[in-house]
């Protein structure tokens, strides 16, 4: 999720009907830019190379977890068309199609339709699988001077990341984290996604897996 405001503008975006590398395309209706989904970055018209800012604290989690924290939040969802469900239930089932030209399989390291929840901090583009949180419950990687800490809670199926100063030491932490205090340190976007779509845009990610 993005903040709608570009040079202090603040801009109405609306789904323009397109796909970039199998991923959406949004348009605003101010200038008629057209910008990626995945990146947040205007690829044509009059803001092209202008890039949106995510909302740090924009949580991943199930929608019974959503409802606890926000009792009155609302939800957007796409009508089901009878006894199949959702218009996208086939094609998120389905393992062996990717994207809407249905590429070839050519993704190495990980299935291309599996979970992964990406990051950009400074220079460091990161993917963890969910299969590996799901197991280890956390993953941390140095970003400059800060430790980002990936933490994902098994129960409530939430994702959330922080710029923390936990020390690293070979490649682990040297303190037990204290969940209880992850507030205290700020939020870092995560972004939901298939392995196939991730590794599209940002080719040279690092895959924790």
């Amino acid at each position: 999720m993005y903040t709608a405001t570009v040079d202090s503008v603040r801009h109405t975006f609306q789904a323009s009907g397109s796909l970039w590398q199998d991923a959406l395309v949004m348009q605003d209706i101010e200038s008629q830019s057209l910008w990626a989904q995945i990146t947040g970055e205007a690829i044509q018209g009059d803001l092209k190379s202008k890039k949106l800012t995510m909302f740090n604290n924009f949580s991943h989690s199930t929608f019974s977890e959503f409802k606890k924290q926000y009792p009155k939040g609302l939800m957007l969802k796409k009508d089901t068309i009878g006894i199949a469900g959702s218009y996208y239930k086939k094609y998120m089932e389905d393992s062996t199609k990717f994207g809407i030209f249905n590429r070839a399989d050519t993704f190495n390291k990980l299935g291309g339709k599996e979970l992964v929840f990406g990051i950009r901090h400074g220079d460091k583009i990161v993917a963890v699988s969910k299969d590996y949180l799901i197991k280890n419950g956390q993953y941390a990687f140095k970003s400059g001077a800060s430790t980002i800490l990936v933490v994902y809670d098994n129960k409530s199926e939430t994702i959330a990341a922080y710029e923390t100063d936990y020390k690293l030491i070979d490649g682990k932490l040297s303190d037990k984290v204290n969940k209880s205090k992850l507030y205290t340190f700020s939020s870092v976007p995560v972004v939901t996604s298939f392995w196939f779509a991730w590794i599209s845009f940002f080719s040279d990610t690092e895959l924790i897996h």
